[in-house]
């Protein structure tokens, strides 16, 4: 049965193919694909910036053609179709165990959120505080400086 579902797999893998090939190919990488029926790959195939497959080095490496970019991923870890190039992940936890202020957009609200939120409760700061003042950044610096 297992050999047969990897069969079926190839073959949709190889099925994805354009007669002209991936225009790149990403190999030899730890590829997290987030599907629960197989959650890790090696490699990736990549056509017109979309994501053509996602499989073994062998799969992939057949869907690539003479004019296709090759880049070996040397072990490398590779989220497909991920592409924020800023997150910080500690602030998202914090998110679901504070007070999540991010869509509080008056002083009021504020305080209630923060009074709302139960437990022990750290507020990181940052960012501009026009949402509540109404003063974008910059007339906020003007002003002090």
């Amino acid at each position: 049965m297992k050999r047969l579902v990897a069969v079926a797999a190839g073959l949709v893998v190889l099925s994805c193919a354009t007669p002209d090939g991936a225009d790149l190919i990403l190999v030899n990488g730890q590829v997290y694909t987030l599907d629960e029926q197989q959650l890790w790959a090696e490699a990736v195939a990549i056509k017109a910036e979309r994501i053509l497959a996602v499989g073994s080095n062998s799969e992939i490496r057949r869907l690539a053609g003479s004019p296709t970019k090759r880049i070996d991923l040397e072990g490398a870890f590779a989220l497909p179709g991920f592409n924020d190039s800023h997150v910080h992940v500690d602030a998202t936890g914090a998110l679901l165990t504070g007070a999540n202020l991010l869509d509080v957009h008056e002083p009021v609200a504020f305080t209630q959120r923060i009074k709302a939120a139960s437990g022990p409760l750290v507020l990181p700061g940052g960012g501009r505080g026009e949402r509540l003042t109404g003063d974008s950044h910059q007339t906020a610096v003007s002003s002090t400086v």
